[in-house]
């Protein structure tokens, strides 16, 4: 299942290292890290979307 995993390394809640484990331990999924942004992934609201996107459009071709 094509999978997007995405977190910032200045999460307060320290999800990066555990995103990049989880991705990399999906067959086809994708990582996506970014230096700041916190939790909310803030200032990337035109990078995430378009990563999910691309994800749906891949999903979606028969």
């Amino acid at each position: 299942m094509p999978t997007l995993v995405v977190s910032t390394r200045d999460d307060g809640f320290g999800t990066y290292a555990a995103a990049q484990y989880t991705a990399s331990r999906i067959a086809g999924a994708k990582f996506v890290g970014y230096e700041d942004g916190g939790h909310l992934l803030v200032g990337h609201d035109a990078e995430v979307p378009a990563e999910v996107l691309t994800l749906l459009k891949r999903v979606s071709k028969p």
